[in-house]
C-alpha cells in the first residue's frame, strides 16, 4: 500500500475557496500501472491517492471481456472535483488505448459528506 501526498508549506485556512463537489476515482489496472496512473492524474491537482494491492478472483473468460491479462491488480484510490470528471475520463480513456499493456476499468462514486472545510481542502488540494 503507497500513500502519496504532496506538500505545499504554506496553510491558508482563512482564505475563502469555492466548494464544489467531489467524487472518488476508484481505478483497477496491472500490477505496476498504479503510479503511472497518479502521473496522469497529478496534472488535475489531485491531493491524496492510495494504491492498495489487490488479486483477482474472477473466472478467467470474465479477465477477457474486460480486456485484463492478470490476476495481481493496483487499486488506485483518489479523490477529483466534480468538474474534472469528464477531463479524467476522457485522459485515462487516451492511457488504456495507448498500448496493449495500459488496460484496467476506472468508476467514479459520489462524495456527499465532507465534515469540515479543512477536511474538503484537503482532498481537494486546496490547502
Amino acid at each position: 500500500m503507497a500513500i502519496i501526498k504532496k506538500k505545499k508549506n504554506n496553510l491558508n485556512v482563512t482564505s475563502k475557496i469555492e466548494i464544489k463537489k467531489i467524487c472518488l476515482l476508484i481505478v483497477v489496472v496491472n500490477r505496476g500501472q498504479g503510479m503511472p496512473i497518479i502521473k496522469l492524474l497529478e496534472k488535475y491537482g489531485v491531493a491524496t491517492s492510495l494504491i492498495l494491492k489487490g488479486e483477482g478472483t474472477a473466472e478467467p473468460n470474465l479477465y477477457d471481456l474486460l480486456g485484463l491479462s492478470e490476476k495481481s491488480k493496483d487499486v488506485v484510490l483518489t479523490t477529483i472535483r466534480e468538474d474534472l470528471i469528464n477531463d479524467i475520463k476522457d485522459e485515462l480513456n487516451l492511457y488504456f488505448l495507448s498500448s496493449k499493456k495500459n488496460k484496467g476499468v476506472a468508476s467514479i462514486v459520489d462524495l456527499s459528506s465532507i465534515v469540515n472545510g479543512l477536511a474538503y481542502r484537503f482532498l481537494t488540494n486546496q490547502y
